[in-house]
């Protein structure tokens, strides 16, 4: 299971427990005498009470959960996170006043990552994504595919340049102008700059037919380098 269905399952499993809080709902009905002057007569004395009763300790549960779930794929200054922690926190409201006000924070959350709109999950499902290529670009290697694993390894890199620039609003393009560019708005050192360079060209001798400009430790060095890059600058 993907990062991307984990997540999705959880938020149903929330969503679901947040209806089944709101199904178990009790309604009380009271009446209760008005205070008023002597002097005065009221047209009513008493008035009529509605109160809506929440078990307190599954929506304690249930905040707690959402907040965990929440604080995996939020920043704790997201206004969404800050939002439902606030509300979390606060001790001025009925469980049930407090209940009406988080669920449709949860929901909003709920929306915003069915919709594709958190970029921060993104980052971390791309990442899983280019982990499972690197993997088979180390499988090719190990059984004499050095061109494969080097394509591959290079595409990955390439994905890589072109987020880390689209975060930058900077343009796309081959791998050379990409790391030139991110050089340029000092997204990372001239080392490292050096170093995709040198993997740029790994890349492009195995793309176009020139394996003898390369060996399997060249590939070897580069697939693990790229996952370093990945984790570093991706996930």
């Amino acid at each position: 299971m993907t990062t991307n269905q984990v997540i999705l399952k959880r938020f149903e499993e929330l969503d679901a427990l947040a209806k089944k809080i709101e199904a178990s709902m009790k309604v009380e009905h009271t009446r209760e005498p008005i205070a008023f002057h002597p002097n005065f007569r009221p047209t009513k004395t008493h008035r009529d009470i509605t109160t809506y009763i929440i078990d307190r300790e599954s929506l304690i549960k249930w905040e707690m959960s959402v907040l965990s779930l929440l604080s995996k794929i939020y920043k704790p200054t997201d206004p969404v996170f800050v939002r439902f922690s606030g509300w979390s926190n606060s001790n001025d409201s009925s469980p049930h006043n407090k209940f009406q006000c988080l669920y449709p924070v949860f929901q909003s959350a709920r929306e915003e990552f069915e919709g594709g709109y958190l970029f921060e999950v993104r980052s971390l499902v791309q990442a899983e994504v280019f982990s499972d290529e690197l993997d088979l670009a180390s499988h090719y290697l190990t059984n004499d595919g050095k061109v494969a694993g080097a394509v591959i390894a290079g595409v990955v890199l390439e994905v890589t340049l072109r987020e880390i620039c689209a975060t930058r609003n900077l343009g796309t393009g081959q791998i050379a102008k990409m790391n030139d560019s991110l050089r340029t708005d000092q997204a990372y050192s001239q080392n490292v700059w050096r170093q995709i360079q040198a993997w740029g060209d790994i890349r492009n001798a195995a793309a176009h037919g020139h394996p003898d400009e390369f060996d399997d430790a060249a590939v070897k060095l580069m697939i693990d380098g790229v996952r370093d890059f990945v984790a570093k600058f991706v996930a």
